[in-house]
């Protein structure tokens, strides 16, 4: 009984005498390290751990990564995280074999998609932009000459770029791996860029019969620092997501406040309900939510991851909240003030500007402490 319930068991579990005989395994560990009861385990790792706990080096329970398949010339070896335990019949130890591979192969294969889109396709990418842009302007030339030609022409630029923006989605998260978003410190004035990212979205919201609503607070901001092109591209994501999903017809809210050294930038629709339990899940990259094979949204999974990860680069975190009503609220949070690199590294008008920031926030404070004791 005791064996068959083992036999079930996802990872692999040994029992090995002191010697290093297999007393038993598992189906799952017997498929990682194919071996005979009663001979000894047969891989020198394992029995290295044993032989540590034998002569007192290292006490149990113990845990070390070690590596399977290492001699393969085809695929890469696999990651165990071994458990040495104390049987708690007799003087026999308990393995336990976690493969760490299968969870590391969901992000190698990303990392692998996005490196090739942006070593094969990077330079292709920048050209089809250029020609489609060019196209463009010739036939809004000729328009008038042979209307049916500069429709057909007008589809095909905007099907070639949505298919750009969603290869451009994947060298994007190609270049993100690599730290890029965070290598800029740029000033950021809060409301400024903010209103200049709704502004890049009207268009596709008034497609949809959606209103871009955004609600700016009468304090002054403090801006943030970083990239701008990459933090645009973190919200964009959002709005973009907001106007596939969120019903016709129906107004999408913006909203933005300072709460301490943070801003908080809110973007709240009408939506479908996501359980908590469930929210984490459409922040990985490729996943698409069942929203979006139901309407036969076109989509490849990596906005939302893609956003999060930028924000996160910027020493910042993208949230969701759902309520019953169904308003769905995802929530930028940044860290306002001094920028994230080496303060020797700025120039003097950044420099200045920061420092100008902080003598109007100084202020600012100073004039609602004086109001709150009067």
């Amino acid at each position: 009984m005791m064996k068959r319930l083992f036999h079930t068991v996802r990872d692999g579990i040994f029992i090995v005498g002191r010697d290093g005989v297999v007393r038993f395994g598992n189906e799952a560990a017997l498929c990682l390290i194919p071996c005979r009861v009663g001979v000894a385990m047969p891989n020198p790792a394992l029995l290295r751990m044993i032989e540590a706990v034998n002569g007192g080096h290292v006490a149990v329970p113990h845990a070390a990564d070690i590596e399977i398949g290492e001699d393969c010339l085809v695929a890469a070896a696999d990651t165990i995280r071994a458990h040495l335990l104390a049987s708690p019949v007799g003087t026999d130890y308990v393995v336990i074999l976690h493969n760490l591979t299968e969870e590391h192969f969901y992000a190698s294969a990303i990392a692998n998609l996005s490196g090739m889109v942006e070593r094969e396709c990077g330079a292709n990418l920048e050209r089809f932009q250029a020609g489609l842009d060019a196209l463009l302007l010739s036939m809004n030339a000729i328009g008038e000459r042979a209307p049916g030609l500069a429709d057909q022409a007008r589809d095909a630029v905007s099907e070639g770029r949505k298919l750009l923006d969603a290869l451009r989605r994947l060298a994007d998260l190609a270049r993100i791996t690599g730290g890029e978003p965070i290598a800029d410190d740029e000033r950021i004035p809060v409301p400024e860029w903010i209103n200049g990212c709704v502004d890049l979205l009207r268009p596709a919201a008034t497609l949809r019969g959606i209103s871009l609503l955004v609600e700016r607070p009468a304090d002054e901001m403090p801006p943030v620092y970083g990239s701008r092109a990459w933090l645009g591209r973190a919200f964009g994501e959002l709005l973009d997501n907001a106007i596939k999903y969120g019903p016709a017809r129906s107004n999408v809210l913006v909203s933005f406040k300072q709460n301490g050294n943070f801003l908080l930038i809110s973007v709240r629709n009408y939506g479908d309900l996501v359980p908590i339990h469930l929210r984490e899940r459409l922040f990985q990259v490729l996943y698409r939510g069942r929203n979006a094979e139901r309407k036969d949204t076109p989509g490849l999974g990596l906005g939302l991851g893609l956003a999060r990860q930028i924000v996160q680069m910027h020493g910042g975190n993208l949230t969701l909240a759902s309520a019953e009503d169904g308003m769905t609220d995802f929530t930028i949070e940044l860290p306002t003030g001094a920028p994230s690199g080496d303060a020797k590294a700025l120039d003097l008008a950044q420099a200045q500007r920061y420092a100008q920031d902080l003598a109007r926030l100084m202020n600012r404070n100073k004039r609602k402490t004086e109001g709150a004791e009067q």
